[in-house]
């Protein structure tokens, strides 16, 4: 089972609450999918986390969103993407980065995956880093599963309005 933590949270006057919840364990394989709205899949190396933001920046641009949103998920998938880079691959192996940006209903849900060693605490501090806590602070939801054997999974979830698959 995994662990939850609430956060509340201030900002421009209003207070909204946002959940956080860790996971043990993976989707099984027979669980219903979505097919996602774009995904991508590259190698784990800094210069692709690039790649991944100015492809969340074309979306966002043909969707009805904020800029004030865009620059928050923007932020968000920057630091699940370099804990990727950083984190899951070791001794120059290499790996992927899984990417899927999916509109659904009122909110953009944004997953960053990887098949490596997961999330964890960084080496170089004496715990882990901010970049978890500032994809908590940006979200409305997170939501983090550790597979049983190897890689994790990091998804986000923003509020937009209006709904983005309204016609």
């Amino acid at each position: 089972m995994g662990t939850r933590a609430s956060a509340q949270t201030h900002g421009e006057g209003r207070q909204s609450s946002k959940r956080v919840v860790t996971s043990s364990a993976r989707r099984s394989a027979s669980s219903p999918t979505v097919e996602p709205f774009v995904r991508l899949t590259v190698p784990a190396r800094p210069e692709q986390v690039a790649l991944i933001r100015r492809v969340l920046e074309a979306l966002a641009d043909s969707l009805p969103l904020p800029p004030r949103l865009v620059e928050d998920m923007r932020l968000a998938v920057t630091e699940a993407c370099t804990n990727v880079v950083r984190h899951a691959y070791h001794d120059g192996q290499p790996g992927p980065i899984d990417v899927v940006i999916r509109p659904n209903g009122d909110r953009l849900d944004l997953i960053v995956s990887d098949r490596g060693a997961g999330i964890g605490p960084s080496p170089d501090l004496a715990g882990p880093g901010l970049g978890l806590p500032l994809i908590a602070a940006l979200a409305d939801h997170v939501e983090i599963e550790h597979g049983p054997s190897r890689g994790s999974r990091l998804a986000m979830s923003f509020r937009c309005r209006p709904r983005l698959d309204a016609a």
